[in-house]
């Protein structure tokens, strides 16, 4: 039977509680109450822009998000939720256009090389046929949040307040990198997203590619993504994710530790059979002969402002 180490809610509660209080407090501080909004005449579309506007104060009249995304929910009747990226740059954006049109939108604020739909790698580019009327402000991600938070704020039209929300978060994130653990370095990881059919009752489990949120957290500890023996196609591993059926090859990726996002239960399973399959093979997988397993909150674009705060708790778990 396969032992897996599990990080409840209330530990991961209770820990980030006691151990990282002035980090908290900070974050609580940038957090701003739904009804105190200002409301921003500008179309958003991304849930990391999402994330830094609603922390600088502001709700934007209107937002798009991907399907799988909740952070409409965050900003209530303050904005218009206009639906899926993909759908509205269908067709030469005649969806988007007219969407604009209709609720009077000049200024589409989104993430440089944002990914429309999680179903597809199609990106967003500024020859998708959107009207000539519209100020298209794209976000640049690739250079740190503290930059992009600074980029945004000054779309918004509050410069002052967007550099000290991206000092604050370039402190945090400087305080807890200075505490991170050298011996991870170098060790492999393996992110797997558990899903689960409950029409059929079946269970599906994927493997983070290079391309998925948490690689960055990898990064940072100086960690190795071990999901590229998995991989069917070599141009899977660019990817968000991709699919592992049976988690082919587990032996061959030999992870030091499997983080489980998604639905747990689902991976667990998953996890349980090929121990089952493969009794022989489990001492060549190191994560699961020391019994280095775990759930761990997902980095995700809405919680981009507490990234520090994951980071942490990451690489405590796998001291």
């Amino acid at each position: 039977m396969l032992g897996v180490r599990t990080i409840s809610f209330w530990v991961v509660s209770v820990f980030v509680f006691l151990c990282t209080a002035t980090l908290l407090t900070n974050h609580n501080a940038l957090a701003v109450q739904q009804n105190t909004l200002q409301q921003a005449p500008v179309f958003i579309i991304g849930d990391k822009i999402l994330d830094i506007t609603r922390a600088l104060g502001y709700a934007p009249l209107a937002l798009g998000t991907q399907c799988t995304s909740k952070a409409a929910r965050r900003f209530g009747s303050q904005s218009i939720a206009a639906g899926c990226p993909g759908k509205l740059f269908r067709n030469n954006s005649t969806s988007f256009n007219a969407f604009c049109k209709k609720h009077n939108l000049s200024h589409l604020v989104i993430e440089k090389r944002m990914t429309l739909c999680s179903s597809s790698n199609e990106t967003f580019s500024e020859k998708l046929g959107i009207d000539k009327g519209i100020t298209i402000s794209q976000i640049d991600f690739s250079q740190g949040i503290p930059q992009a938070i600074e980029e945004t704020a000054q779309v918004l039209g509050c410069p002052q307040k967007g550099k000290r929300l991206a000092a604050r978060y370039a402190k945090r994130l400087a305080s807890v990198q200075a505490g991170l653990t050298p011996s991870l370095h170098g060790k492999r990881v393996l992110i797997l997203y558990g899903t689960y059919n409950r029409t059929n009752a079946k269970a599906f489990v994927q493997a983070q590619g290079s391309a998925g949120p948490e690689q960055q957290i990898l990064n940072d500890l100086g960690m190795m993504n071990a999901a590229a023996q998995m991989a069917a196609n070599p141009s899977d591993l660019p990817k968000r994710s991709f699919m592992v059926t049976r988690l082919k090859h587990l032996e061959k990726a030999r992870p030091d530790y499997i983080v489980i996002l998604g639905h747990t239960f689902a991976a667990q399973k998953e996890l349980s059979r090929w121990v089952q399959r493969h009794p022989q093979h489990t001492h060549l997988v190191p994560a699961i002969a020391n019994n280095a397993i775990f759930t761990l909150p997902p980095v995700g674009n809405r919680g981009l402002l507490r990234y520090p705060e994951t980071l942490k708790l990451w690489n405590w778990a796998m001291q």
